[in-house]
């Protein structure tokens, strides 16, 4: 699990290490910087990542589906999910409304 140096990243580090030791299974921490982190998040080498988003001003609910949405993938969508029914279903949801027609009165 990759994890930054700061004191904050090594409570929770022992607190999953502690974790996963009182249920038998081993963790590996990979410690580096947050921009080193994020390079090889881009490159897509890092397993796994604790890091988080936090919502923008976009009040559609679109934000975090987007994360996943698999043409996004090592950008928004860091851990490469693709699954074409959710990315479909993503593309018609995020897809502009149709205009009705120019009816006259």
């Amino acid at each position: 699990m990759a994890t930054t140096p700061s004191q904050a990243d090594r409570n929770a580090s022992e607190l999953w290490q502690r974790s996963r030791n009182a249920v038998g299974l081993k963790i590996e921490f990979e410690i580096a910087s947050w921009p080193v982190l994020l390079k090889k998040s881009c490159a897509g080498t890092l397993v796994m990542w604790g890091y988080s988003w936090s919502a923008p001003a976009r009040r559609d609910g679109g934000f975090f589906p987007g994360t996943a949405y698999g043409p996004t993938a090592s950008e928004a969508n860091a851990p490469r999910f693709m699954l074409r029914r959710p990315a479909t279903a993503y593309s018609s949801a995020s897809a502009p409304c149709p205009t009705a027609p120019n009816v006259k009165p």
